[in-house]
């Protein structure tokens, strides 16, 4: 019998989250928070993290490094599929560890996911990718930008040929090459100075976003305390400024129709002082959940958690409300960067279907604000189909309402972000953020 160790809890992990996204299609969050284990050490989480959404990152340069020496690799099952993409990452990306550690537990787990016949195949596979990852030649942008954009940046053709249309050949590159560069922590500290000094007390690096002067991105740290302090939320720029787009302000009543995971919801609390009511509603219980947490690690009595699916069942309130927020299910393409999962669990019929979505999903809400309230619409694509096209037809349909400029409600260093139609759009690339849409709709007195 062939002796067996056990792989690395780090690996183990990785190709559970892997395993999750690109072979049972659930996001990364959602997978994120399903291996919560606490028993796992944090340095190996954080591996584990930082291989899985590497190897999405840069799948379509591992697939092909795999391909030239494996050409039936799309025939084995799935799991061996995952192990062999995340060990080409580390092999190909990663120098942490050495080769031969990659390539054992690669062995090893294949074997736990009851594939040890092909124990072999991996092992050779493996080996032979170590000693010919200098020979292997990526696509160049010239002669073939479409190549090099598919494999060398890794995303898939059907999204680039889309992106090429909307966004032009230069701004689609860049877009690309944006995407695969490391998101930082960003968070919007809720106590400037309390903030800062927390944050230089435990030792974490830090670089202030001065276009805000609340919000900061750390690159890496390691402080376990990181998260269970009051001086800060996790929150993208792009949020902020959309969920800024609300104007939330203290007494107000408002509606967040789809809340969970809560950035935006505690943004808007925080606006409000805590003085006031915000509806926070989603359909997803297990998310919603993670807000309830988050709702009393802050401190925020004005949030009233309610599970609601307005799609399945009519909800009706006493009273309207002074704004309603539709941050709208989406295709993500400007969360790329952070959520790399994302591109490849999206196909080409998604941005019209997403977009019929939130459409209903305005429809079905908009009888909630009060005259002279307003209704924002989120998101975070740059699909024209689900931001622009949507809006343009509900108006249509709706003459109560009118747009607004957004442009009030921001800081002043985004003034360019804001669109002659008085939307606003973030286009990643150009202002080093997620990207976003918001407008707001008012419904005349």
């Amino acid at each position: 019998m062939p002796k067996t160790t056990q792989p690395s809890p780090a690996r183990s992990a990785a190709l559970q989250l892997l395993d999750a996204c690109l072979t049972h299609d659930e996001t990364m969050m959602d997978a994120l928070d399903e291996i919560e284990d606490p028993d796992i050490d944090k340095r190996d989480a954080a591996l584990a993290r930082e291989i899985a959404l590497g190897t999405c990152r840069r799948l379509g340069a591992v697939r092909f490094a795999i391909r030239r020496l494996a050409k039936d690799f799309e025939n084995f099952p799935g799991a061996v599929q995952r192990i062999l993409e995340m060990s080409a990452y580390q092999l190909l990306f990663l120098d942490r560890t050495p080769a031969y550690a990659v390539v054992s537990d690669a062995v090893e787990l294949a074997r736990a996911a009851r594939c040890g016949g092909l124990s072999k195949a991996v092992n050779g596979i493996l080996r032979n990718l170590d000693r010919q990852k200098s020979d292997i030649e990526f696509p160049k942008p010239q002669p073939d930008l479409q190549s090099y954009l598919a494999i060398t940046q890794s995303h898939p053709t059907w999204l680039i040929e889309k992106w090429r249309g909307q966004f032009g050949e230069k701004k689609a590159r860049e877009l690309c090459e944006y995407n695969n560069t490391r998101a930082p922590l960003s968070l919007r500290l809720r106590d400037r100075d309390a903030a800062l000094k927390a944050l230089e007390d435990q030792g974490v690096p830090f670089t202030l976003d001065e276009r805000f002067g609340d919000r900061v991105d750390i690159s890496t740290h390691t402080a376990s305390s990181l998260f269970e302090q009051s001086h800060w939320t996790a929150q993208d720029g792009a949020a902020q400024l959309a969920s800024a787009c609300v104007g939330a302000a203290p007494g107000m009543r408002i509606w967040d129709v789809c809340s969970a995971p809560g950035g935006k919801t505690f943004f808007m609390a925080d606006r409000m002082n805590n003085e006031g009511k915000i509806i926070a509603g989603d359909r997803s219980r297990r998310r919603l959940s993670r807000l309830t947490r988050l709702q009393a690690q802050l401190g925020l009595s004005c949030i009233e958690p309610h599970a609601l699916d307005v799609l399945s069942k009519p909800v009706n309130f006493d009273e309207p409300f002074d704004a309603v927020l539709v941050d709208a299910p989406c295709t993500g393409w400007g969360a790329f960067r952070r959520r790399p999962d994302l591109r490849w669990r999206l196909n080409p019929a998604d941005a019209q279907r997403l977009a019929e979505t939130s459409l209903e999903l305005l429809h079905r809400t908009c009888g909630a604000v009060k005259n002279g309230g307003v209704l924002v619409y989120s998101t975070c694509t740059l699909s024209r189909e689900e931001n622009t096209g949507v809006v343009e037809a509900f108006l249509q349909s709706h003459a109560e309402f009118e747009r607004e400029s957004v442009g009030p409600f921001l800081p002043p260093a985004f003034a360019d972000a804001v669109h002659s139609n008085g939307a606003l759009e973030l286009f990643p690339p150009q202002w080093g953020l997620d990207g976003a849409f918001a407008t707001r709709l008012k419904r005349k007195s």
